[in-house]
């Protein structure tokens, strides 16, 4: 199977799990925003589009995989997008990151399930305002 690796993050991705079924474009989250599975896993935003986002995460061996719901804020509370309904795609430990007994670093990639109005109207806010190249139409 073909693997993708992305640069800043040095980590080897299954293609199919990237490229092949993703509808929407994806673009890279600036700093500081955050995404929560329900509070039980928190971590930074990577990158997004309309149909879901990849963030990473520290976590110990307790973490949840059940979760159905994400938020997604920013760092100083000025943007907050509460409950939104995601299926986990894949969940990765990123083994060249920081590691310990309990503790590792992971990637999880989430896609968004049936959104309401005023959800795809935030998210698309978000994506125009806190991606890196920013004005993109969604």
């Amino acid at each position: 199977m073909e693997t993708i690796t992305t640069p800043a993050f040095h980590s080897e991705i299954p293609a199919t799990r990237t490229t092949e079924r993703r509808k929407h474009p994806r673009f890279e989250v600036q700093p500081g925003v955050i995404s929560s599975l329900q509070f039980t896993v928190v971590g930074q935003t990577l990158d997004i589009s309309r149909g879901g986002l990849k963030f990473q995460y520290v976590a110990s061996r307790d973490r949840s995989t059940q979760t159905r719901r994400l938020s997604i804020s920013l760092v100083d509370r000025s943007f907050n997008l509460d409950m939104m309904p995601i299926r986990r795609v894949w969940d990765i430990a990123v083994p060249e990151m920081f590691a310990h007994k309990d503790i590792t670093t992971r990637y999880c990639g989430v896609s968004f399930g049936e959104l309401l109005d005023f959800q795809i109207l935030a998210l698309r806010f978000l994506i125009r305002n806190y991606t890196v190249s920013g004005n993109h139409t969604s």
